[in-house]
């Protein structure tokens, strides 16, 4: 019976760890169903739908340490059945783009807003870069926003924590 599971990695980035990574799953019959790979100032993370038969996601289970000692990874696999049985919410997608002033306290402020709208935060991309005068970020969240929120009222709250801190916010279906 084909089964799911999420394999997680961490360490050092450097050519040929998805070739080592991929090559692992393949020799224990499994494949990549969806990923998630980022080289984030030289360590390299990676998150991996697998998918393959019982016994199959059980060899890549008991092999791990082998693939972790042998690619310097730190590595883990996760049951993805609950996942499975999670009812999806209806949900539209949305970008939220924001740029300002480097300052402590921004991803909290909006994380906690948004958390209080139970919009989820699928992805989170911060990129901070010195300018001449003062360092600025620019801050990209994709986010799944429930149909029963109205956007009219996620775009207000979002204009008043921006305004509140300063910095510049966009909201724009993904």
């Amino acid at each position: 019976m084909s089964q799911n599971a999420i394999l997680a990695g961490i360490g050092v980035d450097r050519p040929g760890i998805v070739d080592e990574v991929s090559q692992f799953l393949f020799d224990r019959g499994c494949t990549i169903a969806d990923s998630q790979l980022c080289n984030l100032r030289g360590a390299a993370s990676f998150m991996m739908l697998v998918c393959g038969e019982g016994c199959n996601i059980d060899r890549i289970r008991d092999d791990l340490p082998s693939l972790s000692n042998e690619s310097k990874l730190t590595c883990n696999l996760l049951p993805a059945t609950a996942l499975a049985e999670t009812a999806p919410m209806r949900c539209f997608a949305y970008r939220l783009l924001s740029k300002g002033r480097d300052q402590a306290g921004v991803v909290p402020r909006l994380s906690h807003l948004l958390r209080v709208l139970s919009v989820n935060i699928e992805n989170l991309r911060i990129d901070t870069a010195p300018n001449v005068k003062e360092p600025g970020f620019e801050l990209n969240l994709l986010l799944s926003v429930p149909k029963e929120t109205p956007i009219s009222m996620l775009r207000e709250y979002l204009a008043h924590l921006c305004g509140e801190i300063g910095i510049s916010c966009e909201l724009s279906p993904a």
